[in-house]
């Protein structure tokens, strides 16, 4: 019980210490409820293999752009 309390008791100083993180979950909270739930940005990432095409693609148009001026 002892150890339990002392983790209490320190989870509760750095409560006191850094409130901001308290009230950073009140306002997000609060903000859901107004908002909803914000929806999840699709990021679609290309592979290593995609952009080494591509740029062998641009390389062989910029030579034979340069080679019929």
């Amino acid at each position: 019980m002892k150890n339990i309390n002392k983790l209490i008791e320190k989870e509760q100083l750095k409560q006191l210490k850094n409130p901001g993180k308290n009230n950073k979950k009140k306002r997000k909270e609060i903000n859901k409820a107004k908002r909803g739930e914000p929806i999840p940005v699709n990021k679609v990432v290309p592979t290593k293999k995609s952009k080494s095409k591509r740029r062998e693609s641009i390389k062989k148009d910029t030579i034979r752009e340069i080679n019929n001026n």
